[in-house]
C-alpha cells in the first residue's frame, strides 16, 4: 500500500477534472443587496433619535423598537452618570420597572442610575 502511494497513479488511470475559475464581479454580486437595503431604508421612513425600550425577561434584556404610542406611555427616563457625561439609557412605563432596572444596574455594573419623571403635556 505504501509503495502505491509513493509511486502515484499512472497517467492513463488518472481522473481528469478541469478546475473552473469563477469570475467574481463584486459590484454585480452586491447589487441585489444594496437595492434591498435601499428599499428597506425608504420603507422605514425618517430617522428619529429614540432611546431603546428595554424589557427584562428572566435573565435576558430585550431591546425593542418604539412607536409613538409606546412613547406616550413612558413615565420615567433612566440616566447613567459617568465621570465625563450623562447618558440616557432609556425609559420605562411605571416607577417599579424603573427601580428594578436601576437596582440591577447598580448591582451588576456598579453604576449610578438617575430616575427622572417625564412630565406629560
Amino acid at each position: 500500500m505504501a509503495r502505491a502511494f509513493r509511486a502515484g497513479v499512472e497517467k492513463e488511470r488518472r481522473i481528469r477534472a478541469p478546475v473552473t475559475q469563477r469570475a467574481w464581479k463584486n459590484l454585480n454580486d452586491l447589487k441585489g443587496l444594496s437595492e434591498r437595503s435601499a428599499n428597506a431604508e425608504e420603507s422605514m421612513g425618517e430617522l428619529v433619535k429614540i432611546p431603546a425600550l428595554i424589557r427584562i425577561e428572566g435573565e435576558h434584556w430585550v431591546f425593542e423598537r418604539c412607536d409613538a404610542d409606546v412613547l406616550k406611555e413612558i413615565t420615567h427616563k433612566l440616566v447613567v452618570h459617568s465621570t465625563s457625561e450623562k447618558q440616557v439609557i432609556g425609559g420605562t412605563i411605571g416607577i417599579r420597572s424603573a427601580l428594578d432596572v436601576a437596582k440591577r444596574m447598580a448591582n451588576e455594573k456598579g453604576e449610578v442610575v438617575l430616575i427622572q419623571p417625564i412630565l406629560s403635556e
